[in-house]
């Protein structure tokens, strides 16, 4: 019986442009003339939607990569991911699990599934010859970093604050504040220059969702030539399903 592949990376690589595009517009908004009300409602948004921008942007990465196995992987070749493996730090081994079935992702982090959807999705290539990716460096390396940023933004902070509970008056005053303050690891982003040490509380700006974007599409591209133009094909980005027979 025929099988349906619903493509869902381009709907979220597109809803990452449009809220890119809000922040654009709402960026150039303030200072036009308005009221400082009005000034600090678009600087607020403008930091909130880059930041949505980059979040949608990995979600569409991370379901090209799921797609791209479906559409392309080849199921022999999930026995040689161990082989590959060997090269990687002892302290980022890649888990040994198989995929359980077709139309199941392989269960592995976001960068690894990167490292090696090319290796799995070309017919003539070899674990032992053929390194797609430079691990330490290039664009897998920023990308890693962007993976980083993202879990940054999801996994929960634990703050000890020495000045005790924030009392009421307090407490109103930092609802009232126009721009969110983040906790963050300032060592993120010291290779892109994303975030950093010497990013100010506001954590995420609109010019690192610019760079963002640049990085993720390098890496699409970087994708699509090792598969010899099949990412970037629009029988693939653009489909919105593919028939697997």
């Amino acid at each position: 019986m025929p099988e349906r592949l619903v493509k869902q990376h381009r709907h979220y690589w597109e809803d990452a442009e449009h809220l890119l595009q809000m922040a654009r517009e709402y960026e150039a908004k303030v200072g036009e003339g308005g009221s400082d009300r009005q000034d600090r409602y678009y600087d607020y948004w403008k930091f909130r939607l880059a930041r949505m921008s980059f979040i949608a942007r990995m979600m569409a990465v991370e379901a090209l990569l799921n797609n791209a196995l479906e559409v392309y992987g080849r199921e022999e070749k999930y026995v040689d991911l161990p082989t590959m493996a060997r090269s990687f730090p002892h302290r980022e081994k890649f888990p040994k699990i198989p995929r359980k079935r077709r139309g199941h992702p392989l269960p592995t982090p976001l960068k690894w599934k990167l490292y090696f959807v090319p290796y799995l999705c070309r017919a003539d290539s070899v674990p032992e010859r053929d390194r797609f990716f430079e691990y330490a460096g290039g664009i897998f390396a920023q990308f890693t970093e962007l993976i980083a940023i993202r879990n940054e933004f999801v996994h929960a902070r634990l703050l000890t604050d020495a000045t005790g509970p924030l009392t009421e008056a307090a407490s109103a005053t930092a609802r009232s504040r126009p721009l969110q303050e983040m906790v963050f690891d300032r060592r993120a982003g010291r290779l892109t220059g994303i975030i950093g040490d010497a990013a100010g509380p506001l954590c995420f700006r609109l010019s690192d969702a610019e760079t963002c974007r640049q990085i993720m599409f390098d890496t699409i591209r970087k994708l699509d030539e090792f598969l010899e133009g099949r990412i970037l094909d629009p029988r693939f980005w653009d489909a919105e399903e593919i028939v697997h027979r």
